[in-house]
């Protein structure tokens, strides 16, 4: 199965059953080079787990290890999407850290 998703929209489905199991979760550029998984350095972009919410959807985030740390501070409906994270995104609780 391929979904395309726009860079600046998210996908939502009702039912994950048919990403259970038996599947591995890979993304591509529109070419169809594909991206590096989540376990590459931190520089790479490439496919990123984030986390599941109490509603069981699963968030992934196509950039790099710290848009993923930054991405993290979030909750899904704060997540911006279809654009870079950088530094300015992280909560104000959390820069003291």
């Amino acid at each position: 199965m391929l979904v395309v998703v726009p860079t600046n929209a998210h996908l939502v489905i009702r039912d994950d059953r048919l990403f259970r199991r038996w599947h591995s979760e890979t993304a591509s550029y529109y070419s169809g080079k594909p991206l590096a998984d989540g376990l590459t350095s931190s520089n790479d972009i490439a496919l990123r787990s984030l986390f599941t919410d109490s509603e069981r959807n699963s968030w992934w985030l196509v950039g790099t290890k710290r848009e993923q740390d930054i991405a993290n501070f979030h909750s899904s409906a704060e997540l911006p999407l279809g654009r870079p994270l950088t530094d300015d995104d992280v909560p104000d609780y959390a820069k003291k850290r």
